[in-house]
């Protein structure tokens, strides 16, 4: 082996690691200075925040470590908004860097979400907020907190309290929340952890459908109250959620993680099944291959299929009809209507 052509390339792979990593870094201000000068674009849609959410789960927990346990807390009935998800994204994860940098010592990082109705009483604190129904995004941590001096600083730019940091990550929350029209606060004292509180107007628009109902406030035929569902989902935050937006319309909910959990829990009904929702795409074995087996045992068990895949994908995984799909990330008003519709049809 050339030990000199070794090294020599190791030397090279090291230098041009440490080029992208610069890069990286360098783009990413670039990014937050856009934000804090309000000269970033804005795309914005109709989103849940809770999708929001769950889809950052995992990137969650690697940016928090091991040592400091992540909770959820998301509303089933949460209102949508309009808003660019990736500028969601970006404050939710500036907070979560923050927490964790707060937690040393390890603790808990908590993401909550909940429709408020503020009015006019009840404003005093929000700047420039007007009366009205919000969505409030929580993210707290149980770290070291702050005093009143440094909480007045926080979204200042370049104001930092970390060795070496930009000082620019709250101050990049700061520029979004008001680029929007949002509001925020920062609840925080020494030894008690750090809170803050988004609020974000709830859409009214048309498109798709003005003021309508969330799911529980729609009226639950009687039928939903004895309808017996089995959800498999190996994501445990959606499993969570739609578990109880099932509930809270009355179905009798059974769960379980993967398909061989499934069919553990389906011989405990003896057969005694309705609708089975699964996740098309899951480790060992996928969702088209545990509905042919929870048929076998149940024949007139209806069977709705959830994934964020489409087209090849859905067929080679044995999904041809979509009648019998719902697209993630979907509502849960779409995912009752779904569910009634098929249990309504024939076989």
């Amino acid at each position: 082996m050339n030990t000199g052509l070794f090294i020599r390339e190791s030397l090279i792979y090291h230098r041009i690691k440490t080029i992208r990593e610069a890069a990286e870094k360098a783009a990413s201000l670039t990014r937050q200075l856009l934000v804090f000068s309000k000269r970033q674009a804005m795309e914005p849609e109709i989103v849940s925040l809770n999708q929001v959410v769950m889809n950052m789960e995992k990137l969650f927990k690697r940016i928090i470590g091991e040592d400091i346990e992540f909770k959820v807390g998301l509303d089933p009935g949460l209102w949508l908004v309009e808003a660019d998800p990736s500028q969601i994204e970006q404050v939710v994860m500036n907070l979560a860097v923050n927490a964790r940098d707060a937690m040393p010592q390890g603790g808990t990082f908590t993401i909550e979400t909940a429709n408020v109705v503020l009015r006019e009483e009840g404003l005093r604190g929000y700047l420039g907020m007007e009366p009205g129904e919000y969505v409030l995004l929580t993210v707290k941590d149980t770290g070291h907190g702050m005093d009143e001096k440094t909480r007045a600083r926080i979204f200042d730019p370049f104001f930092s309290t970390k060795e070496g940091g930009t000082g620019l990550g709250l101050a990049t929350v700061y520029g979004i929340v008001e680029q929007w029209g949002w509001g925020i606060r920062c609840h925080s004292e020494p030894g008690r952890g750090t809170t803050f509180e988004i609020y974000i107007p709830r859409y009214l628009g048309e498109r798709r459908g003005e003021n309508r109902p969330s799911p529980e406030e729609k009226e639950v035929p009687s039928m939903d109250k004895k309808i017996r569902v089995l959800l498999v989902e190996d994501e445990s935050a959606v499993r969570e959620i739609t578990a109880t937006i099932l509930k809270k319309a009355g179905y009798h909910v059974l769960e379980a993680g993967n398909g061989e959990e499934a069919l553990g829990v389906l011989k405990k009904t003896r057969g005694n099944l309705d609708l089975l929702i699964t996740d098309v795409v899951m480790p060992r074995m996928s969702g088209g291959g545990l509905a042919k087996k929870v048929m076998k045992v149940n024949p007139g068990v209806k069977v709705l299929y959830m994934s964020g895949y489409t087209g090849k994908t859905m067929l080679r995984h044995g999904v041809s009809d979509e009648t019998h799909l719902i697209q993630k990330p979907f509502a849960g008003e779409e995912l009752l209507e779904k569910a009634r519709h098929l249990l309504r049809s024939t076989p």
